[in-house]
C-alpha cells in the first residue's frame, strides 16, 4: 500500500491489535499521540516514529518503528516499512531478539522468551491480515500481480530459500521464480544444514533470525563442510552485524531490501549478467523487462 494511502485510523487499529496480544490487554500502552482524526494520512505523524531508513549511497529503503515491547520482552518493535517492492508499505512485527544470546544457564529462559516473541508476532500479523491491514501476506499478492505475467527465461539454477517468516519467503520465492530460477524452501537453519546439497542447490538465501538455529550458526557449519562450502550464501538480517561475524557470507543484505538489490547479488554470485542496482535504466538480467518491483532503490550491504 502506498504510504499516502495509510491513515491514522489504520495505524491505530494495527497498534490496538498489537497491544491486545503483546500485553494481553493490560493497561500498558506506549503508542504515540497520532491526533484525533483517523482520516489524517500517517505521513503527518512519521516524526512520532523512530526512523530506521536504510541508506547506501543513493539507495534508500524506508523503515519506521515504534519500540513497544511486550509483557516479557521490552525490545519488540512495531514496524511500517518497504520490503522488496519500492514505494509499497507494510506493517510487521520485529521481534528484535536475534542478538539475544546468553550463558548456557540462561538458555532455557532465552528459548522461552523467543518462543513467546514468535507467537506474539504470528498472532498479531494474522489478525492484521484478517482485518485487511497491509502486511507481508499482501506483499505476496502484490508481487504475484507484478511478476507472474513477465516471467524470465529458465536459468536451470535452483536456489534454497531459508526463512521462518513464510510470507517473506513466499514473496522472495515469487521474485526468484519470475526471474527463471527454481526455488526450494526451508524454515530453519538446522534444516538448511541438514538438507543443503551442493549437487542440487546453486545458492542459499538465508534469514539470520530463526528459531532452532539462526542463520549465522548455520552459515558457519555450511562453510566448514568440505562439500557444502562451495554453495554461495546470501545472509539477510535486520540486525546491524559486525563485519567480523559475516566473513563466511558470500553477500549480506540488510532487511528490508528491494528486489533489485536481491537480484543484483543473485546474478553476481551465480556468474550471470548482472544489473547495477544503482542504475534504474539497466537491462534486466533475468530476460524480462527492467521494471522490477524493487525499482531503483535498494539496500544491500556486501560482506
Amino acid at each position: 500500500m502506498k504510504i499516502g494511502e495509510i491513515n491514522v485510523g489504520m495505524v491505530t487499529r494495527a497498534l490496538d491489535f498489537y497491544h491486545r496480544f503483546a500485553y494481553a490487554g493490560l493497561s500498558v500502552y506506549k503508542a504515540p499521540d497520532l491526533g484525533d482524526d483517523p482520516g489524517y494520512p500517517i505521513t503527518m505523524f512519521l516524526d512520532r516514529f523512530e526512523d530506521e531508513t536504510y541508506t547506501d549511497a543513493s539507495r534508500v529503503v524506508h523503515r519506521y518503528i515504534l519500540r513497544l515491547g511486550n509483557s516479557m520482552y521490552k525490545f519488540m518493535k512495531f514496524v511500517l516499512h518497504e520490503h522488496l517492492v519500492q514505494d509499497e508499505y507494510f506493517f510487521t512485527v520485529d521481534t528484535h531478539d536475534d542478538m539475544f544470546k546468553g550463558a548456557a544457564s540462561e538458555s532455557e529462559e532465552i528459548a522461552r522468551i523467543r518462543q513467546f516473541n514468535s507467537w506474539v508476532k504470528e498472532m498479531i500479523e494474522e489478525l492484521w491480515a484478517r482485518e485487511e491491514l497491509p502486511t507481508t501476506a499482501s506483499l505476496k499478492v502484490l508481487i504475484e500481480e507484478q511478476h507472474l505475467m513477465r516471467r524470465g527465461k529458465p536459468k536451470n539454477k535452483t536456489i534454497l530459500v531459508v526463512d521462518d517468516d513464510r510470507s517473506i519467503g513466499d514473496a522472495i520465492q515469487l521474485v526468484l521464480e519470475a526471474k527463471g530460477f527454481a526455488v526450494e524452501r526451508l524454515y530453519d537453519g538446522a534444516d538448511a544444514v541438514e538438507e543443503a546439497d551442493a549437487g542440487r542447490h546453486d545458492m542459499i538465501i538465508m534469514d539470520n533470525q530463526m528459531g532452532e538455529m539462526d542463520g549465522l550458526e548455520a552459515l558457519e557449519i555450511l562453510k566448514n563442510d568440505s562439500q557444502l562450502r562451495v554453495i554461495p550464501v546470501i545472509l539477510a538480517t535486520t540486525q546491524n552485524l559486525p563485519i567480523s561475524s559475516l566473513h563466511h557470507a558470500d553477500a549480506f543484505l540488510h532487511k528490508p531490501f528491494h528486489a533489485d538489490a536481491l537480484m543484483y547479488f543473485v546474478n553476481h554470485l551465480l556468474g550471470l549478467q548482472q544489473t547495477d542496482p544503482s542504475k534504474p535504466g539497466s537491462a534486466d538480467p533475468g530476460g524480462s523487462d527492467s521494471s522490477d518491483p524493487g525499482g531503483s532503490d535498494g539496500g544491500p550491504t556486501k560482506a
